[in-house]
């Protein structure tokens, strides 16, 4: 489960001048992970982000951050996710935090891989093994793994080659596709990540930027946006939709699906979907293991065009 922070530069100068924003800070984020239900998480993953485009700490920021990042209260930590717009000031800034973190050897740090193009991501990838990191977040910007498939299989390729089997990968801000707040029920294509060699996923938290007159137009009927996954087709379904078809299965999770119905809040779905994505997850790792993972996801409806496309064009990529 990724415990996710977005930052901001000023924020960050802040919490770094001022010993009372930062304690407001941490109390803040343990706070989180102490909502978060065991059921909903193998581990806690912290990550924070920043948004600026261009952004890149320097030096002394990158060291102050991996002391921010040293959490007692997660199981390992990205290094912070930023936009950068070329190699060479993001090898730095991670040069940087590498070096101060490496004095804090009691947690695990995964190493982020931007929204490069390909040859960049495959620069990014070695660099890091050179450091010594061999598991990572991966930014996917809120596209889902349909549109990123040859950079996700290009990683996978390159890590099996160089460490085996032995790493890990975590998709961050995965989008699930668009849908008009119409559709009742949409594929999950979020989740096709998982069918396509990233271990685990998170929400999205990128949001389109939209005018003022459409936010104030959609904002009173948020939940509209809002949908619940279904472990049995791999569809989002809209609660009331979800309810209905599967309101009467006594259903595997701590989270009650019809609490969740009933009032579907932003962060009651958010648990949700990470605790049924979870239990999910683990069945698509047997499946994997066994060598049968294509036939299970073909028994999901909602997703199987699209499983049957990609697999089409990995297998084009291969010959």
């Amino acid at each position: 489960m990724e415990v996710y922070r977005e930052l901001s530069p000023e924020t960050l100068a802040k919490i770094e001048s001022d010993s009372e924003a930062q304690r407001a800070f941490t109390r803040e984020m343990e706070r989180r992970v102490a909502s978060i239900p065991d059921s909903a998480a193998e581990f806690f993953l912290l990550i924070m982000s920043f948004r600026e485009k261009g952004f890149c700490p320097d030096s002394r920021t990158a060291e102050y951050l991996a002391d921010l990042t040293a959490a007692p209260f997660v199981d390992a930590v990205s290094v912070p996710g930023v936009l950068p717009t070329d190699v060479d000031s993001y090898f730095s800034y991670v040069d940087s935090f590498l070096d101060a973190f490496g004095s804090i050897d009691h947690i695990p740090v995964l190493g982020y891989i931007p929204n490069f193009a390909h040859r960049d991501i495959l620069k990014t990838v070695n660099f890091y093994l050179k450091k010594g990191v061999k598991d990572f977040v991966f930014e996917f910007n809120g596209h889902h793994a349909e549109v990123l498939y040859p950079n996700v299989q290009a990683v996978n390729r390159l890590l099996r080659r160089d460490v085996g089997e032995d790493f890990f990968i975590h998709g961050l801000n995965v989008g699930p596709g668009a849908f008009r707040r119409t559709q009742e029920i949409t594929p999950s294509k979020d989740f096709l990540a998982l069918l396509s060699g990233v271990d685990s996923i998170g929400a999205k938290h990128v949001r389109k930027k939209m005018p003022v007159r459409v936010w104030n137009r959609l904002s009173p009927d948020r939940e509209k946006g809002r949908r619940l996954f279904a472990r049995y087709d791999y569809g989002y379904y809209e609660p009331k939709i979800y309810a209905k078809d599967f309101g009467h299965r006594n259903e595997e999770g701590i989270i009650s699906a019809g609490a969740v119905c009933r009032n579907p809040t932003a962060s009651a779905v958010k648990l949700f979907n990470a605790e049924r994505q979870a239990l999910e997850t683990s069945v698509v790792r047997k499946h994997l293991s066994e060598g049968n993972l294509l036939e299970h996801a073909r028994t999901k409806s909602y997703l199987r065009a699209e499983v049957e496309r990609v697999a089409a064009e990995w297998k084009q990529q291969s010959l």
